[in-house]
């Protein structure tokens, strides 16, 4: 995988994203919205500290079995299991051995499909309402990622919250919030009553959690719930005057992103619901984010989300974001160009082509930004090659393209290909000098702290010209402290008179 695609890549998954926006969440709520988010006088005192973000994360993803399942089998068997389990926790016998007959179905779960399985989640119902004590000390002890028990469990947990809380109240579930389960049952729960849409059940957890839980759960809640539920999210939000939940549900709409930003268009401009709740709402700054993502939307209406919902002319600036954007997501999610690229299976033109055809608007109103974004993409891996996308532009705006892109590209890959990248600009043009010098300045503190020994012989193997002197001027800056005399050796071998000035007159 190349330098640029590893860039891009980083930091992308799921739950990585969650957590992120969670801490977001968490500062934004405390921050701004106190108000909202204040302790009812019925509330327990807290036992416990909300878990650590490295914490939450092994939770939520950890390395548990797969579900066998196809996504359209999963479905039908949830919603088998969701009709089936009220009636099965009225009716099921109580087992003797409540332990034993669990460990038995949690070994028949991890053998079968992992599907969802009501006699499960009716034997953790069972044990909670006879001996909470008992089942949370079972669960604690199957807290892991390699534990059946554990992935078994939390497969079901906030189903068997709900279904008890809905039972015997809010009080009869409260145990799982403080039993050094907190983080797993806000997290369940959070998705379980997001899936089902049951606000009264949702309204009466406020009254009893402590504010940190219940942010989490209205965070967790708005990242999880799937779309069909996007009416629940909004009576939601109005609920606890929060706009946010909104636009967090829609960032989180992956699947469905396009969607998304057309829905929360439509509601900016919806008339019916409060100015102040559309106002903070336009303020959000995931709107953009969620504008960003959603490639297949109409270009102005994407702006128009930018622009909180006003519509008017775009200006080309925001033409080209969206253009670098749409691009860097091709890359990212469909065929890998840059391998192809890299290796001389297609040429940068047959990439251009490829794109422009998949965006077809974008192309349209940002064909150069496109052609850019591309070549800033492809150029770690064949500048020489890439060249080709920046044919049309003027030489100088070419000139400004390669040189920012070495200058802001081009880290921990091979030197030559920053070298290559940078010879598409003649080093004799002194109307480029100070950025072809500030480009080899950015780079060679890291090639040198990575390379050592090897990249100071590349430098000094390098031809005579004005590169060479600026890579032994960049060198020696690197090398200063860690190694004067090295540094001084590298000053003495500079001919550029221009540099010779510069380092008497540091």
């Amino acid at each position: 995988m190349s330098g640029n695609r590893r860039l891009i890549l980083t930091g992308v998954t799921h739950c990585a994203a969650l957590l992120s926006g969670w801490a977001g969440w968490k500062l934004l709520d405390e921050g701004v919205h106190g108000s909202g988010t204040q302790a009812a006088e019925t509330q327990r005192p807290r036992t416990g500290e909300v878990r650590s973000s490295d914490e939450i994360l092994a939770i939520i993803a950890p390395e548990r079995p797969r579900p066998k399942l196809s996504p359209a089998e999963w479905r039908e068997k949830r919603a088998a299991y969701l009709n089936g389990l009220p009636e099965l926790v009225k009716t099921m016998p109580v087992p003797d051995d409540l332990e034993a007959a669990l460990e038995e179905e949690v070994k028949g779960w991890k053998e079968g499909d992992h599907g969802p399985s009501a006699r499960l989640a009716t034997l953790m119902y069972q044990w909670a309402a006879k001996d909470m004590p008992g089942l949370l000390k079972w669960l604690k002890e199957g807290v892991g990622p390699d534990n059946a028990r554990g992935a078994a469990a939390a497969s079901h947990l906030g189903d068997v919250v709900q279904q008890l809380a809905g039972d015997k109240g809010v009080d009869s579930v409260l145990p799982f919030f403080d039993g050094g389960l907190e983080s797993e049952t806000i997290f369940a729960t959070s998705r379980t009553l997001g899936e089902s849409g049951n606000l009264k059940l949702l309204a009466e957890f406020k009254g009893k959690l402590v504010p940190d839980q219940w942010n989490s759960m209205k965070f967790f809640l708005s990242s999880q719930c799937p779309w069909e539920r996007r009416s629940t999210i909004v009576e939601f939000a109005r609920s606890e005057n929060q706009p946010e939940i909104v636009a967090n549900f829609g960032r989180f709409q992956k699947e469905n992103s396009s969607e998304a930003a057309a829905w929360i268009l439509e509601m900016l401009g919806d008339e019916s619901l409060d100015a102040e709740f559309r106002e903070r709402l336009s303020d959000n700054n995931r709107l953009n984010e969620i504008a960003l993502s959603s490639a297949v939307l109409p270009m102005d209406q994407r702006i128009a989300l930018m622009r909180k919902g006003e519509a008017g002319p775009a200006d080309q600036n925001l033409y080209d974001e969206l253009a670098r954007t749409d691009v860097a997501k091709i890359l990212i999610h469909g065929r890998d160009w840059t391998y192809e690229f890299r290796h001389g299976n297609v040429e940068a033109g047959e990439v251009l082509a490829s794109i422009a055809k998949e965006l077809p608007e974008t192309n349209l109103k940002a064909a150069e930004a496109v052609r850019v974004a591309l070549f800033q993409n492809l150029a770690e891996e064949d500048g020489g090659r890439a060249i080709k996308l920046l044919e049309g532009l003027t030489p100088t705006r070419r000139a400004e393209v390669v040189l920012d892109t070495a200058r802001n590209g081009f880290h921990y890959v091979n030197p030559e290909a920053f070298l290559t990248a940078l010879r598409q600009v003649p080093e004799d043009d002194p109307q480029y000098r100070d950025a072809r010098l500030d480009a080899w300045v950015r780079h060679g503190p890291e090639n040198y702290e990575r390379l050592d020994e090897g990249y100071v012989k590349w430098v000094r193997n390098l031809p005579e010209g004005l590169d060479r002197d600026m890579a032994l001027y960049s060198l020696s800056l690197a090398s200063a402290k860690s190694n004067p005399s090295l540094a001084q050796s590298l000053r003495s071998e500079v001919r550029d008179e221009e540099l010779k000035r510069r380092m008497s007159n540091p």
